[in-house]
């Protein structure tokens, strides 16, 4: 029997307000069994911190100031050339 313990949910967090950026990031980083993979203010910069690879969840504002934050989604968890 494998009794090894699943790593923690890796979030990324897409949220241009400040303060509820700043309320989720520590909702996030008070849990052990979360892991914060990265904030971002814009759907740009999202894309551009994520082009490595994609973790477990998506946190994404869809009124994002320079794209709609479905699109964020969509470009995120699409296929890869």
């Amino acid at each position: 029997m494998d009794t090894a313990k699943p790593g923690p949910v890796t979030i990324a967090l897409v949220e241009d307000d400040d303060e509820a950026r700043r309320r989720l990031v520590a909702s996030i980083n008070s849990d052990p069994s979360l892991r914060l993979a990265g904030e971002y203010r814009t759907g740009a910069e999202a894309l551009a911190g994520l082009a490595s690879g994609a973790p477990d969840v998506f946190l994404v504002d869809l009124g994002l100031p320079d794209m709609p934050g479905v699109d964020v989604i969509r470009r995120i968890s699409g296929p890869k050339p």
